[in-house]
């Protein structure tokens, strides 16, 4: 699904398809606040497209991922700030090899109309079409919220 194709079904549910009261720039920065709400609640859950991985080796400090969530799991690894960036290091300046770390992501920003959702399960993208409404109106939100909730 394309990023206009997303905001036309939120369009819908803003009552908003002649764009009068939200410019698609608009609507791109509530998705984008969207995909990290989401991306926040499938790491919560435990969805495991959401894990991503990389190496690190003993001694050597490495800049923490910028899509990084939290670790799948527990891991020795030390976390130290330098100005602007975090830096990871593992506790064990020992270990053997390089160590496998696992981690959840949150998804990446769109830009464009043109970009595609970074999302492609059908429960995800009703999710996020639902968040980027939150985000637009929060009324209108939990008038939504609130009339799932009374149908189920």
């Amino acid at each position: 699904m394309t990023v206009n194709q997303l905001l036309i079904k939120a369009r819908q549910k803003l009552n908003d398809m002649s764009k009068l009261k939200y410019s698609d720039e608009e609507l791109i920065y509530c998705l984008n606040n969207a995909i990290d709400t989401v991306s926040l609640e499938c790491s919560d859950s435990k969805t495991p497209e959401f894990v991503k991985e990389f190496q690190i080796e003993a001694g050597q400090a490495m800049e923490r991922p910028s899509d990084f969530i939290e670790f799948v799991g527990q891991y020795p690894i030390a976390f130290t700030e330098e100005g602007e960036t975090v830096n990871m290091e593992l506790l064990d300046q020992e270990y053997p090899c390089p160590m496998v770390v696992r981690y959840f992501a949150i998804r990446p920003k769109i830009k464009l109309l043109t970009d595609k959702v970074p999302f492609y399960r059908d429960w995800q993208l009703k999710r996020l079409i639902d968040a980027t409404v939150l985000e637009a109106d929060p009324m209108q939100g939990q008038q939504m919220q609130q009339g799932q909730g009374a149908g189920s």
